[in-house]
Parts: C-alpha cells; structure tokens; sequence
C-alpha cells in the first residue's frame, strides 16, 4: 500500500542529487483524478454538514402578523427595557431590495418573575425570507445593560416571512448642488 505523504528523511547523498529533497517537510502525493475526486466529497459533505446545522423556521409569518417571543431568564429579575431581533438570513427577492431586513420587538410584558413575552410583528415592508433571532438585549430595573447572542446564551430560532409586497421606488435621474451662493458652472 502506497503512504500519501513520504516522511523519509533525506541522506547526505540525496541533498546533492535531488533538489526536491532540500526541504526536510513531508511530501504530499495523490493522482489528479483521486484529487478531484476527495475535493467533490468535501464539497457535498460540507454542504450537507451545513444544512444540517442551518435552523429550520417553525412559523410563517406574513404582514400585520405577530411573532411571540418568550424570554424566561434563570432567576428572577425586573425588566425596565428589552429588545429582540430577527435578521434576514436568505437573499432578499429583486423586486424588495428596498425593504427591510430586521424585525425587532421592544415592548417586554411581564408573564411571571423569570418570564416576559416581546411581540414582534411583521410590517408591511418587511421582506420575505428566513430571519433569524440573532440578538436578545435586556435592561434591569437598575440600569445594568446585558446582551444575549445565539448559540452562546440561547438556541437559535427563526421564522420565515412570505410577503407579496412589491417595491416601486424609482432610481435617480440626476444629483446637482443647488446653493444660490455658490452657482453651478
């Protein structure tokens, strides 16, 4: 069976004879068709491994619709102000480029000691895709500011918004000054 890397160490003889040889580092070796073939494998199974991890919306939402967010914190805690966040994750549509791409809720209600709800609703610009919950912000009765990110401070969520909205927002013809002061030549 045939190594992939050659680890022989060169001799003194060899130094002289083969310019190859002049580094002391392993030497890779591997036929151009198992090449492409180990290349097209660690594509698709990146691919794969990638899907896997990507988060699957649960709700579809559409706009003038609400999105309920439940923040249950480990101990008790009053809450003055609180912000979620949920970003665009997929392209956004051609005919949308004008629309927005992060849906916030801002108002925390307070459910129990360790509970508050934010709702989150779709507006009318809002364009369609997956948006992910990327961003938790919280404020206490005592001014102390904390933020939470995915992954590390909770599961990533996220919905997917359908909206049918269409932009109709010209481009610019034309950009002049038109300072009385100071007339255009």
């Amino acid at each position: 069976m045939m190594s992939l890397f050659d680890l022989s160490k060169p001799n003194g003889a060899d130094l002289f004879r083969n310019a190859r040889t002049l580094t002391q580092y392993p030497t890779f070796k591997m036929s151009r068709s198992r090449f492409l073939a180990a290349c097209l494998s660690l594509t698709v199974l990146t691919g794969l491994a990638a899907a896997e991890d990507a988060p699957q919306a649960t709700v579809v939402l559409h706009p003038g619709e609400t999105a309920h967010v439940l923040l249950t914190f480990k101990a008790p805690i009053s809450l003055r102000g609180a912000l979620v966040r949920f970003s665009l994750q997929t392209p956004v549509p051609d005919d949308q480029k004008e629309f927005d791409r992060i849906i916030d809720g801002t108002a925390p209600v307070k459910l129990s000691e360790t509970s508050y709800e934010l709702d989150v609703k779709v507006g009318p610009h809002v364009a369609s895709g997956t948006y992910i919950l990327n961003l938790i912000n919280a404020t206490n009765a005592q001014d102390l500011f904390r933020g939470f990110l995915p992954g590390k401070d909770f599961t990533p969520i996220t919905i997917c918004v359908r909206n049918e909205g269409r932009a109709e927002f010209p481009g610019l013809k034309n950009v002049q000054l038109t300072d009385k002061d100071h007339p255009n030549p």
